[in-house]
């Protein structure tokens, strides 16, 4: 029988240890069940362990073999973690990331789960993403004043402004369940107002009405989000990383904002004004 040499357990030419060291994008069908339901989905999954400076490379193969074709959402890379490190024993921390589309209200919105840290002190994350529409209210004001001076006209309630489309997403600690829906309904009720695959004039005009009701910096996105976010498990303290870019209308570039923290620091933040 023909002896095959571990070269993966050699010891490497420069001995420096390694953060993460595995696969990337690895696609397969699996099938998800989530909330009394099951769904089949093509999820992209990325993989990756530490390695100690005495070890050249990592058994890829196993990362592969710790895939299952069926999970439990919420658990699904937590899951993955715990098989990969029961087939591999010298590494101290680990990483999945499972990519995949979720369908809720005839939209689909991206969604990664997520476990990493120590295997001792495994985290999960979920981070869900969402697209809307934002006002300026800087420009819906200016132009209010001008209007008034310059042209003796007055506005009501809904001013003129530019408008952009903004995408949106929020990354958040959890213990058991991913709340995805939840989740999504906090990002589509942020914006100055969600956007729409398909939309009749008479529904285009409403939807842009109503979003001029509600005027929003990138800021304002991603403070409302946090507040909202921060607020479903009161009790609790979890990480949280909340992200908005809005693709300029009248500027070649993009705005953006970012709040990462913990969500017993947004609560505090607003109990102190």
């Amino acid at each position: 029988m023909i002896e095959l040499k571990d070269v993966q357990g050699f010891r490497p030419d420069y001995e420096i240890p390694i953060k993460r060291a595995g696969i990337k994008s690895f696609k397969r069908r699996v099938k998800l069940n989530y909330n009394n339901e099951s769904f089949d989905s093509y999820v992209d999954v990325s993989i990756s362990v530490s390695l100690n400076p005495d070890r050249k490379g990592l058994d890829m193969s196993r990362t592969i073999e710790s895939v299952r074709s069926s999970y439990n959402l919420n658990d699904v890379a937590y899951d993955i973690y715990n098989d990969l490190f029961s087939r591999i024993n010298y590494s101290s921390s680990g990483y999945v990331n499972l990519s995949f589309d979720f369908y809720y209200n005839n939209k689909i919105y991206p969604v990664s789960l997520i476990a990493e840290g120590d295997k001792n002190d495994v985290k999960r994350y979920v981070e869900v993403s969402a697209e809307g529409m934002t006002v300026c209210p800087c420009a819906m004001e200016t132009i209010r004043s001008i209007m008034l001076y310059d042209y003796n006209v007055s506005y009501g309630d809904i001013g003129i402004s530019h408008n952009q489309r903004n995408k949106a997403s929020l990354k958040i600690q959890y213990i058991k369940d991913a709340h995805l829906e939840r989740l999504i309904d906090i990002l589509e009720s942020s914006f100055s107002y969600p956007v729409r695959n398909m939309l009749k004039r008479y529904d285009e005009g409403k939807m842009i009405i109503e979003a001029h009701k509600r005027p929003k910096f990138v800021e304002d996105v991603v403070r409302e989000i946090a507040y909202k976010a921060a607020f479903m498990e009161p009790e609790m303290n979890l990480y949280m990383d909340v992200r908005s870019e809005s693709f300029e209308s009248i500027h070649p570039h993009n705005a953006y904002a970012e709040i990462e923290d913990y969500t017993a620091n947004i609560r505090s933040y607003l109990k102190n004004r």
